[in-house]
């Protein structure tokens, strides 16, 4: 665990069950395949003194990081892997957790921002991430909020990235009985990062079928607002939820024209 972690032990121990509930319903449902999953625990920008600004949330993410035998692994040795990979930096250079976006999103980035042989070893890997709508419109969100040039690495630093389902296989959104399979505990931890982080803005670009189920468990208020972009407005706990859709790709500068104004609209609020 480093500087950038600041979920509670409460979490952790409900992350570690979420984990050992999956593994333990897994021969229910599991016929022929593979038994390799990822896992993601929330990645923050920001130390443990600032206040959080932004959650923003996908649906669920496979093939990054932390990979893992359901089988096999051990939830304790694997909750702390999990931690410590979804929140790692090179710290050395400034760089903070959600960084690995600024400095991947290009083979220019890359080489610009790995300055030597030892930050591009960190940095291993050929994925890049401009192609990303989901990351396209999250620096964009955030540095205009603020008013920072979208070139910076500013945006970063208000950020906590968190997806629905917090396991999946290693391409692709989980299936249907794998997001049954966990989906209780699943709500359980969302419910506790809105408690835990309590974010000024949540913002869900999963689409509002994804974060239904949600937020039937959640029932958080719903505001009178639905239009173009945004699927749905709620509140929750001095949250403002935003929950958009998600298309493969898309214009993402006509979803952040219909966002911002409800940012500043509701900026006073929440």
């Amino acid at each position: 665990m480093n500087k950038f972690n600041r979920l509670s032990k409460t979490y952790e121990n409900a992350f570690e069950e979420y984990l050992c509930n999956f593994a333990n319903d897994f021969d229910n449902w599991y016929k022929d395949g593979s038994t390799w999953y990822y896992t993601f625990y929330p990645s923050f920008g920001m130390t443990k003194d600032k206040r959080v600004d932004f959650l923003v949330y996908g649906q669920a993410v496979g093939g990054w990081r932390c990979g893992y035998d359901v089988a096999k692994d051990i939830p304790s040795d694997l909750l702390t892997r999990v931690i410590e990979e979804s929140n790692c930096a090179y710290e050395k250079a400034g760089y903070n957790p959600l960084d690995w976006v600024n400095v991947k999103w290009s083979s220019g980035t890359f080489n610009t921002f790995c300055e030597d042989s030892e930050i591009k070893a960190f940095y291993k890997g050929n994925n890049r991430v401009s192609s990303s709508f989901f990351w396209n419109l999250i620096y964009k969100v955030v540095s205009d909020y603020y008013g920072y040039e979208r070139s910076t690495f500013e945006w970063s630093k208000h950020t906590v990235w968190s997806n629905l389902y917090k396991i999946a296989p290693e391409s692709g959104n989980p299936s249907k009985g794998e997001q049954k399979t966990q989906y209780e505990d699943a709500i359980k931890l969302i419910r506790m990062e809105l408690d835990e982080i309590r974010p000024k803005f949540c913002l869900v670009l999963a689409g509002e079928k994804w974060w239904e189920p949600f937020q039937n468990k959640l029932r958080a208020t719903e505001l009178d607002y639905k239009d173009g972009v945004v699927d749905a407005l709620y509140e929750y706990n001095a949250t403002l939820i935003i929950v958009t859709k998600r298309p493969y790709c898309g214009n993402t500068e006509e979803f952040n024209i219909e966002i911002q104004p409800l940012l500043k609209k509701f900026s006073s609020v929440f």
